[in-house]
């Protein structure tokens, strides 16, 4: 009687820890992954938590079929090295990768129809090869730098130009010298005036 009671507790723990790491590795492999629901019951990624240099955009997220992957989704992750797409998605949004610098080999699937601007810009280890023939909207503006980024390049450039063109400070801090010198010279005068006024006063 006692070795059932024991066999039973036994089989109960193993249980509750293969349950314990089923739980686990389905949050480890969904809660990475920040999304939306949109009307149609699918899901739109919009973002990431993790650091893993292979991304594998999976087929569904918390039983959610995941069908786009939104804006600026990615952007800025420079330390994503290679993107594996699934077949489910059909769209990438805006600056999704924007930035990622590392990204050298990208998996996109037949599926997808339409690619944002920007969507992989500032990503110099790409090719345009990587875009299938089922994107609708091919251009130039998929890899390119962002427009608002360059113009604030421009426009800071310019400031710094019209600053340094501006800029009196040297010359300020030399007639703030000049003008210490003078004052002191003066005063050694006013002294030494003085002093002889005394002495042939005496």
């Amino acid at each position: 009687m006692k070795k059932l009671k024991l066999l039973s507790v036994l089989l109960s723990a193993f249980a509750f820890i293969f349950f314990c790491a089923d739980m686990v590795a389905f949050a480890d492999e969904t809660n990475v992954f920040d999304y939306r629901i949109n009307a149609d019951g699918t899901a739109t990624i919009i973002g990431f938590k993790a650091n893993d240099i292979n991304i594998v955009i999976p087929e569904t997220v918390d039983a959610y079929k995941v069908t786009a992957i939104g804006d600026y989704a990615f952007s800025g992750m420079n330390g994503i090295e290679k993107l594996t797409i699934n077949a489910e998605i059909t769209s990438i949004g805006n600056s999704a990768f924007y930035g990622c610098t590392s990204l050298k080999e990208v998996e996109i699937p037949d599926t997808v129809t339409q690619i944002g601007e920007y969507a992989f810009g500032n990503c110099p280890l790409l090719i345009p090869d990587i875009i299938p023939d089922s994107v609708q909207n091919k251009n130039d503006k998929i890899f390119a730098l962002r427009d608002d980024i360059a113009d604030d390049t421009a426009s800071s450039d310019t400031e710094s130009e019209t600053d340094n063109e501006n800029d009196n400070t040297p010359i300020i801090v030399m007639l703030v010298i000049v003008s210490a010198f003078s004052a002191i010279a003066c005063g050694v005068c006013v002294w030494m005036f003085v002093k002889s006024k005394r002495n042939k006063t005496n």
